[in-house]
């Protein structure tokens, strides 16, 4: 459900309608843009802004050009890939535009914190921006958040070597800063500002609202960043509890049980309590299976991703929404775990299994929607089977039959060596485990290295 004729313009700067007068022609001089394919680095929105004068859609072909907001990217097409002052890069050709996708990984990160999962990521310039509930997590006012910055790995030659046995090829944090006030911190939506990072989060709870209540900008200074670089917009009714941004910064997008609300960013700010959203889109999530756990955008669409912990295969779900408030398709990611080893996606009776899977954050990069996936690999000791399913014990126990997951893990795979589950037996648990944390990237087919297929409904 949208607002009454209002449409998402995301990098638009415009509402407008999509009825084509005419489209230019891929290879054709005279209808594309009439501008060199450059490194990004020189702004060429004039030859954008010439070309769309009489093409209701241009063709731009491949290269980097650096726009502004002035473009409505849904008139643009190609494989061109745009840049902005923000610090973000997107492509003109999607995982929304294309029927064959496939997932590559782009790397292992080391967490600040150790077995505490991700809340949200994004990318900006040439970094990556991870936040972490690392203390009290949930709504309250005693919760830490950490927000850490990796050097973003970019996209590989390469399948990059993976080994399951150790985290020490992981990326650690090149800077790292804790804070109180952030309620869940839910939200780690970075962009440039006047030559400075900013990132956007939720709001942390206060006297009045225990949920909290709107956005925090934070004005990042790598490790010495401190609350006094906190700057909180109260946004009424609008319990964020995630929020994305356009590429060109000038939206803002919140979800909270029930919808999405796109805000121009400046006039949510400016003005919180007058600001109206220039779109809301109907939208519940599959509680409990599943939560919203990211929200983005590349300027032409929206996405939604919906994790869940409780499924031990890491099926994953992103709806995908026209700017116009339209559902175009959902992705499901039901083969995530496909890049990793026989072994590793399957489990062995004398190597590592992977358990505690879970996945958070979303991020539009270039042709790429990213994500962080986490992963603990552990070393079985005992495997029984139990009412014709193999399992595998995850603590010592005596007496406590499958499927109690505090126990328990279920084998995608059968052991030859299982016997059945005995109540009288003492079932020793996992002998030790090691943490992954991959930066996973959804990606249409034939722009990079196949890694693995995954089903689009």
């Amino acid at each position: 459900m949208i607002s009454r004729r209002m449409l998402f313009a995301c990098s638009a700067g415009l509402l407008a309608g999509t009825d084509a007068r005419a489209e230019t022609t891929p290879g054709s001089e005279k209808y594309a843009v009439n501008v060199p394919a450059t490194d990004g680095s020189r702004d060429v929105t004039a030859a954008f802004l010439d070309a769309l004068k009489t093409h209701d859609r241009v063709y731009v072909p491949e290269g980097m050009y650096r726009i502004d907001s002035r473009v409505d990217l849904s008139r643009l097409y190609g494989p061109g890939i745009l840049t902005f002052d923000t610090g973000h890069e997107v492509a003109l050709t999607t995982p929304a535009d294309s029927e064959i996708l496939d997932q590559m990984f782009f790397g292992d990160l080391k967490y600040a914190v150790e077995k505490v999962g991700v809340q949200d990521m994004s990318v900006c310039g040439g970094s990556v921006f991870l936040s972490q509930n690392v203390r009290n997590p949930g709504w309250s006012d005693k919760s830490v958040v950490r927000v850490s910055e990796y050097a973003f790995p970019q996209f590989p030659d390469k399948r990059p070597a993976f080994r399951i046995e150790t985290d020490t090829d992981q990326l650690s944090p090149v800077a790292s800063a804790a804070f109180l006030g952030l309620g869940h911190g839910q939200g780690c939506q970075a962009v440039r500002e006047e030559g400075r990072t900013v990132i956007y989060t939720t709001k942390g709870p206060s006297a009045d609202s225990p949920a909290g209540n709107g956005v925090t900008r934070i004005l990042w200074r790598g490790s010495d960043t401190r609350e006094s670089d906190f700057r909180v917009t109260r946004t009424p009714k609008s319990d964020f509890h995630q929020v994305g941004l356009s590429p060109d910064g000038e939206y803002l997008l919140g979800f909270v049980q029930g919808r999405i609300s796109v805000f121009k960013r400046l006039e949510l700010l400016t003005h919180p309590d007058s600001a109206k959203p220039v779109l809301t889109i109907l939208f519940r999530d599959e509680r409990p299976r599943r939560f919203v756990s990211g929200l983005t955008t590349d300027g032409r669409f929206i996405y939604v991703l919906q994790s869940s912990t409780a499924d031990p295969w890491m099926k994953q779900r992103i709806d995908v929404f026209t700017r116009e408030g339209r559902h175009r398709k959902t992705i499901e990611t039901d083969s995530f775990l496909a890049f990793l080893p026989e072994a590793a996606k399957e489990g062995t009776e004398h190597v590592f299994f992977p358990i505690n899977k879970e996945v958070e954050g979303l991020s539009v990069w270039r042709n790429a929607l990213l994500m962080v996936c986490k992963l603990n690999f552990a070393i079985p000791r005992d495997t029984v089977t139990h009412e014709g399913r193999f399992w595998i014990a995850a603590h010592d126990s005596k007496g406590v039959p499958p499927p109690k997951l505090q126990y328990w893990r279920e084998a995608k795979k059968a052991f030859p060596a299982a016997n059945p589950w005995n109540p009288d037996q003492n079932y020793r648990g996992f002998r030790g485990q090691v943490t992954h944390r991959f930066i996973i990237g959804i990606v249409p087919r034939g722009f990079l290295r196949s890694d693995a297929p995954l089903n689009i409904k």
